[in-house]
């Protein structure tokens, strides 16, 4: 018979490391799922669509800086 280690506090499963640590930046894997077309890639400046996340350039409250 085999112990199973306890699992550590602060571990999450996810697409992250197994155990993330606190103050430690970490991104997770990219899901390649689908694609834009070419020229709608080429507008959007990224070929995956989970990734065009447009800046705006406003705070919160619509005044920029």
């Amino acid at each position: 018979m085999t112990k199973e280690k306890p699992i550590p506090p602060l571990c999450i499963t996810t697409a992250l490391p197994d155990c993330p640590q606190v103050a430690m930046a970490y991104v997770p894997f990219q899901q390649m799922t689908e694609t834009y077309d070419p020229e709608k890639a080429l507008h959007c400046g990224t070929l995956f669509p989970e990734l065009n996340k447009p800046f705006c350039g406003c705070r919160k409250g619509g005044s920029s800086r």
